[in-house]
């Protein structure tokens, strides 16, 4: 297996498990937070960043994914 392909497979878990620790501190925020229409201005901000940066993990996981398949498809159907 290609060092490329490997690293890829790296940076696949590596995204996987900060997206998983990101859902998990977003959903910790979210149960701290009772009646989210009078949250204070600063918990809502910091609520909104960690939404919007576990949204950023999550396209880049699926953008790194995308990439890792396409090394993985040209790696098996490689000519031999």
């Amino acid at each position: 297996m290609p060092d490329e392909l490997k690293a890829a497979a790296d940076k696949v878990v590596q995204l996987t498990d900060e997206v998983k620790d990101l859902e998990a501190q977003a959903a910790a925020e979210d149960r701290l937070v009772i009646d989210k229409a009078m949250i204070p201005e600063v918990a809502r901000e910091r609520l909104d960043q960690l939404h919007v940066t576990r949204n950023r993990a999550i396209a880049e996981l699926e953008r790194v994914k995308a990439d890792y398949n396409r090394l993985m498809a040209a790696w098996r159907h490689r000519p031999e």
